[in-house]
Order: structure tokens, then sequence, then C-alpha cells
């Protein structure tokens, strides 16, 4: 019975980081700092060191710094290259979850 609420509980999770995924595509050209750190929060990054207006995350090996627009152009928005940034960053953290994922299916199927 726990297994089913496990798997369950694993689905709709990652149905949520997917969502985020795709808004995160939808939306490159109005992005928010909060809907970004929101996504990488998702995807198992964590926030590191902060200077100013920029912030480090990190998931294992994979390193992102995320700088929040300021001045007269920033406005409230991510510039739409930083935004594609996030997703690669994210896409590669995907695949490191999925090989992660994949050989634990393995160590649990031998023993």
């Amino acid at each position: 019975m726990k297994d089913k609420t496990d798997k369950a509980r694993l689905l709709r999770e990652q149905k949520r980081r997917e969502g985020l995924l795709r808004e995160l595509k939808q939306r490159k050209h109005s992005c928010r700092p909060k809907d970004a750190e929101a996504a990488l929060e998702a995807w198992s990054f964590v926030p590191g060191r902060k200077k100013g207006h920029a912030q480090v995350w990190t998931y294992k090996a994979i390193t992102l710094t995320l700088h929040n627009p300021h001045g007269k152009s920033g406005g409230n928005t991510l510039d739409p290259g930083a935004v594609a940034k996030i997703i690669q960053k994210i896409e590669e953290a995907k695949v490191l979850q999925e090989k992660e994922q994949a050989e634990n299916e393995a160590h649990e199927n031998v023993n």
C-alpha cells in the first residue's frame, strides 16, 4: 500500500515540475524572478551564496548564477537569455535525475 502512495506522490511531484518547466518556456519574455526561483527549487536546485543582485543556485555539479533585474532597464522581468539559461540548466538536472532514478530502480530490482 505504501508503494502505491509513494508512486502517486512521485507522479504528482513530477507533473508539478514538468508544469513549472513548461510555464517557464511559455513565459520566456515575461518571467519574474520568483517564477524562476520556484522552478529551480522544484527541480532540487539549492540556493547558495548571494552577492548584491546575484544568487547562485546549484544541483550536484550544475551551477547557475541568477542575476535579478535591477536599475532603469531592469523592470521586474528576467532577460529572455537568462530564462533560456535557466531552462537549459533545469533540463541538464532533469537528465541527471532520470539517470539516478534508473540506477536506483536497477539497484532495487537486483536486491
